[in-house]
């Protein structure tokens, strides 16, 4: 299964225009507290025989809605990056665990079709051929039988020398047990 960009892409939209209203929702609340304080402020001023200049009350007021309004707008930010990056590991986790098992069924399919394609009778006969060859090979050579013939021709005993022909003949399995009778001798 592959990525969906365009569900990643609307989930982003969605996550940023829930940052925007709860953004607006944050300066709202904090223009209110703003205008609560100022209030105060103000019940204050007339209250108190200190004279303390507008300018510098509104000041001070725009600074602290100010730094109200950036706290609102970076918690709002990193909550929904929070989010839509855990929605989005959530769906790539989702589509790599739905990958590996097509991927898995895949070469499972095609590990049993490559297994069932194996001939196991050819294949005894193929394995029992060359391991009867090989082992023909080395007892002629260690055994001393070619030396034997080789000593049988040149003495003018029996012509043996067309043996290794006949026993390369036979089937490897019946050339180990014409070997296996003859060393038992």
């Amino acid at each position: 299964m592959k990525f969906n960009s365009d569900a990643a892409g609307s989930l982003g939209i969605i996550g940023g225009v829930a940052a925007i209203i709860y953004a607006a929702y944050q300066t709202h609340k904090m223009k209110n507290a703003a205008n609560k304080l100022e209030m105060s402020l103000e019940d204050v001023a007339k209250r108190t025989p200190v004279d303390i200049q507008k300018a510098f009350l509104d000041k001070a007021v725009e600074r602290a809605v100010d730094r109200e309004v950036h706290k609102a707008v970076q918690n709002s930010a990193k909550f929904v990056t929070s989010q839509i990056q855990s929605d989005m590991d959530g769906l790539i986790r989702k589509d790599v665990n739905a990958a590996y098992a097509d991927i898995r069924h895949d070469v499972e399919d095609r590990v049993t079709s490559a297994v069932n394609e194996i001939d196991v009778d050819a294949l005894k006969t193929d394995i029992r051929e060359k391991v009867g060859n090989k082992m023909v090979n080395q007892l002629w050579n260690m055994s001393g039988i070619g030396k034997m013939l080789g000593q049988n021709e040149s003495s003018g005993g029996l012509d043996l020398s067309g043996l290794k022909d006949v026993l390369n003949a036979l089937p490897s399995w019946e050339r180990a047990d014409f070997l296996r009778k003859y060393m038992q001798k």
